[in-house]
């Protein structure tokens, strides 16, 4: 679960900003907008980010030891699409407060 904490960390920062803001449709996008550009990114450029991680992983030994090698196209594109359907579900959650 190497991509799945800051995942959740984030989540929760925003749930908890959208439940004491409000709610309505305005919240609910404005809350669950920057996960879901993250990951339609993922998702859309899994093999750019495929690229520069391998880049960097070389360049730096503890970021190597962090990633155990670097992370994989499915990865990414996993890890894009996990955020998509997570802020779907945060948006329309807080939304439909």
């Amino acid at each position: 679960m190497r991509i799945g904490q800051p995942l959740l960390f984030s989540s929760v920062v925003f749930v908890a900003f959208g439940l004491a803001r409000g709610a309505g449709i305005g919240w609910g996008l404005i809350v669950a907008a920057p996960l879901l550009v993250a990951g339609v990114n993922l998702v859309a450029r899994s093999d750019s980010h495929e690229r520069v991680c391998a880049i960097e992983v070389g360049r730096h030994r503890w970021l190597r030891l962090l990633t155990m090698g670097g992370y994989s196209k499915n990865m990414f594109l996993a890890t894009g699409v996990a955020e998509v359907a997570l802020a779907t579900v945060i948006g329309f959650w807080i939304a439909g407060r």
